[in-house]
């Protein structure tokens, strides 16, 4: 007496949900991190944005930078709360409609410090590197980046002159990153 095979057999079951679910656990796992980098593409876009608005201020304010003083040097001390880079421009963002936000939480960015080619540029580094969100930008007058990935204060150059700038912020995937107006 001869049977008919129909159907599968309780391996061949198996083996396809087992298929099935690496393929499930595989794309599982590699969609945070394709979420984290495509957060950190938003970020180097929306500092290639504030790059240039920064650039456009100083155009239309005489030479100044957002966060100097009437004589373009970076605001210290009593004088920071008159000429804060974080409040001048989004200011200045506003008055365009502008709207830049971190994309983790919606937040608008902020500039954590600021000022000339030294040990403040580390500092910046220092500073934006302790934070645990994404928000805060570091910055600095006369320097340029000397690589776009932060190791050390070989990380930075001095501007041959005033308009230079550069902006520092952290990515998701880890590390610190430099972007200066050099083009």
């Amino acid at each position: 007496m001869e049977r008919n095979k129909k159907g599968f057999t309780i391996l061949e079951v198996v083996l396809v949900l087992a298929i099935a679910g690496l393929i499930f656990v595989m794309v599982f796992i590699a969609m945070p991190a394709l979420r984290r980098n495509q957060r950190d593409q938003v970020r180097v876009r929306n500092i290639s944005t504030i790059i240039s608005l920064m650039d456009q201020y100083r155009s239309h304010n005489k030479g100044r930078m957002p966060g100097t003083n009437s004589t373009g040097k970076p605001c210290v001390g009593s004088e920071s709360a008159d000429c804060d880079a974080t409040t001048e421009l989004n200011k200045y963002l506003d008055s365009y409609a502008i709207e830049l936000t971190e994309p983790t939480h919606g937040d608008n960015y902020i500039f954590t410090s600021a000022g000339s080619y030294g040990d403040s540029c580390l500092g910046a580094a220092e500073a934006v590197s302790e934070f645990d969100d994404y928000r805060h930008i570091g910055f600095c007058y006369e320097t340029t980046c000397a690589s776009d990935d932060m190791e050390d204060a070989n990380s930075f150059q001095k501007a041959d002159n005033n308009y230079v700038f550069s902006i520092i912020y952290r990515k998701e995937v880890g590390g610190l990153i430099c972007q200066d107006n050099r083009g």
